[in-house]
């Protein structure tokens, strides 16, 4: 009998060690994978990181969508002369150009006049779906009260702290630069 119990004990232990090995193998398998995984979610943050670099660059408009960006002889990447040009050409003529202008509200053909007038200002919609992660770096909010609803002015002005803040409900352009003029100026 003992002989008997000393088989199955020996085959027993065969079968948990063989099982042993097969978790080992699948624990160093997941380690690689996961080790991987670690490796790519840093070299993914470090170009998130970039890329939200290039938007603050876009929002406070040092860059241009459709600049050219080239390498430079050390391998860094560099961004092309022509969205500084393009900025000191607006500052020349405007001096608003220079901030961050952010606009929420607004008709759709109220804001298509104002993007062809104001090529420096950045709007953002008109609703409360909008993104409002780029009006944290607004130097002035603009909110046209003619065509927003209420939860969409909260928004952007809880998103907006420290940004001058300028109503309106006029469409007259004209009136809308010289608020913004008088409320920087202030």
């Amino acid at each position: 009998m003992k002989a008997r119990e000393r088989q199955i004990t020996a085959a027993r232990t065969e079968e948990l060690a063989a099982r042993l090995a097969a978790y080992r193998e699948e624990n160093e398998r997941l380690r690689a994978e996961r080790n991987e995984a670690i490796q790519r979610t840093i070299e993914l943050r470090a170009e998130v990181d970039a890329l939200r670099e290039e938007l603050r660059l876009w929002q406070r408009g040092k860059r241009r969508p459709g600049d050219v960006t080239g390498e430079s002889g050390d391998g860094t990447a560099a961004v092309a002369d022509v969205a500084d040009d393009h900025a000191a050409e607006a500052a020349a003529v405007d001096p608003l150009a220079e901030l961050a202008i952010f606009v929420v509200g607004g008709s759709i053909s109220w804001q298509r006049k104002a993007v062809e007038r104001f090529p420096y200002m950045r709007f953002v919609g008109n609703e409360k779906n909008f993104d409002d992660a780029p009006l944290h770096a607004a130097d002035v909010l603009v909110i046209n009260t003619n065509a927003v609803s209420h939860a969409a002015t909260e928004k952007a002005k809880r998103a907006a702290k420290g940004a001058v803040l300028v109503l309106t409900s006029t469409n007259n352009l004209d009136i809308v630069h010289k608020k913004i003029v008088q409320e920087v100026l202030s």
